[in-house]
């Protein structure tokens, strides 16, 4: 059984990171953000109070209290996250050796996840929610 507080935060955290490492957010990854809310049945409130808490932390504290969060995940939760991870990472169509860096050394050298169960991982298409 999955802890839903648990989850959403990571989810929402790994977001922030990622689609802020490349220095800038592009539209695609926000389109893409809303579409992982809906998809993931997270309220703006959630999402909202997620990112606030965010807000005014470092990078690197900014990380730890993303893997520590995502380190309370299960597997299978932790492999859905990285796979929004990578989605996002690529929705501008490539994906940037900051974002891949830091997915990378996630799902790899942090969690020691299949990268194979993570490409694997099935998620909504983003033509289907526009």
């Amino acid at each position: 059984m999955i802890n839903k507080e648990n989850y959403t935060e990571s989810l929402v955290s790994l977001y922030h990171l990622v689609s802020s490492a490349d220095g800038k957010v592009s539209s695609m990854e926000e389109k893409l953000c809303e579409l992982m809310i809906e998809s993931e049945d997270i309220s703006k409130e959630q999402y909202n109070g997620v990112m606030q808490g965010f807000s005014n932390l470092s990078e690197a504290d900014s990380y730890t209290k993303t893997i520590n969060s995502l380190r309370q995940c299960d597997v299978d939760c932790q492999t859905r996250i990285l796979a929004w991870a990578r989605r996002i990472a690529n929705a501008d169509g490539y994906m940037a050796k900051e974002e891949w860096a830091l997915i990378f050394k996630i799902y790899k050298k942090e969690l020691d996840l299949n990268l194979k169960d993570i490409i694997s991982c099935e998620l909504p298409l983003l033509y289907d929610f526009i």
